[in-house]
């Protein structure tokens, strides 16, 4: 929200990615790159403007597109700008399409950490005018008085050009910080919601609050469902472990009463031993006896069998239903902590660079040169 409100840059759209491998275009070539060397001199755009005689030309956009990215947005210590932005300009009806204001946001980030790991390093690139602005916006500390302008956005307009001051003037101040001279979060005004750039970006961070919304519910509602889960397994062994006392004592009844139905031969003990009629009789009545027992046996084993498997396919639906709620979660989560990844590494920065001192130090700009930069590319402004 920051980049966008304080320079109007978009940070929503197709992101800015310069390809390593891709290989060298025509464009390239027409500005002067090369294999080994793909990058442009600051200097060499600025006499191509000056040659193109301020005609808004497609040549003439793109050297001053690029010229804007060499002094302004992307600087470096060498005075170059790489080359392969040029492939992101083929097409210049899908230059305001790019995310250019992420871009920025990402070339400081990399500039503050060689700033704070290079103990040696004395220049610091990437778009400082925006540090300074974002600190005017937050931190009440030599902020100058806004002008009156009719512009509304972007915030850079309001602000009057302030002096210069020494290391030693800003130390205390920062140390002496109080929390009601910061201003966490910057908030759009009306009028700056109503702009195409602020309201997608509104919109984006409202689809992003109810992932994070939805995201907490299904977190909740998975440790609901694996708490269910956990009830519905011990309900379901419960009832496994009565049915197979049911089925057993129902069974061990049954074969009592089929025992106790079976016309047994009513003759003395002794015949069966002794009487030749009275043996085969006990073992026509041995032989039913086993009849149905091996019956019953084949009953409790289809009822055991039935019992495993609608068990098995009811753990594996409860499995199946656990497995895509993980992933549903993942998947929100990881959405989340993209969108959300910009904004933790700026206050991140933020914190690191207010307790060492690096903020102040980059704070410390030589405004002079910038307003000589800023002069130089003043006409060319003006033209387009």
């Amino acid at each position: 929200m920051d980049v966008a409100l304080i320079l109007g840059l978009r940070v929503t759209g197709e992101p800015v990615v310069l390809k390593q491998d891709s290989p060298i275009s025509v464009l390239e070539k027409e500005y002067g790159a090369t294999i080994k060397k793909r990058s442009i001199k600051v200097a060499s755009l600025e006499k191509r403007l000056e040659s193109l005689k301020k005609v808004a030309t497609e040549d003439f956009v793109r050297s001053f597109l690029l010229f804007t990215f060499g002094v302004f947005l992307f600087p470096n210590d060498n005075g170059t700008i790489d080359s392969r932005y040029l492939s992101l300009m083929e097409d210049l009806d899908r230059v305001p399409q790019f995310s250019w204001g992420s871009a920025v946001l990402e070339d400081l980030f990399n500039w503050f950490y060689k700033f704070k790991n290079d103990k040696k390093l004395t220049y610091m690139g990437s778009c400082l005018i925006f540090l300074q602005l974002w600190s005017y916006e937050h931190i009440d500390v030599a902020r100058p008085s806004s002008l009156k302008c009719n512009l509304v956005f972007p915030r850079s307009y309001k602000w009057k050009n302030s002096s210069c001051r020494q290391r030693e003037w800003f130390t205390p101040k920062f140390n002496e910080l109080q929390g009601n001279q910061i201003v966490w979060k910057l908030e759009p005004t009306p009028e700056e919601a109503k702009i195409d750039i602020i309201k997608n970006l509104l919109e984006m961070q409202n689809v992003a609050l109810e992932i994070s919304s939805t995201s907490q519910y299904s977190t909740s509602n998975k440790d609901d469902m694996d708490g269910s889960i956990r009830d519905e397994a011990f309900r379901l062994d419960k009832q496994l472990i009565e049915l197979d006392v049911s089925e057993t004592d129902t069974i061990e009844d049954s074969v009592e009463v089929q025992e106790d139905n079976l016309e047994l031969p009513s003759t003395p003990h002794y015949s069966c031993t002794n009487d030749t009629a009275g043996h085969e009789d006990c073992v026509r009545t041995k032989k039913l006896l086993e009849e149905q027992i091996a019956k019953l046996n084949k009953k409790i084993d289809k009822m055991k069998l039935k019992k495993e498997c609608v068990l098995e396919d009811q753990v594996v639906k409860l499995n199946m239903e656990i497995d895509e709620l993980r992933i549903e979660n993942t998947t929100l989560k990881n959405q989340i902590l993209s969108s959300n990844k910009l904004f933790d590494r700026m206050e991140e920065i933020v914190i690191e660079g207010t307790t060492s001192g690096t903020l102040s130090n980059v704070l410390i700009l030589n405004e002079d040169e910038y307003l000589e930069d800023q002069n130089r590319a003043t006409p060319f402004c003006k033209s387009i």
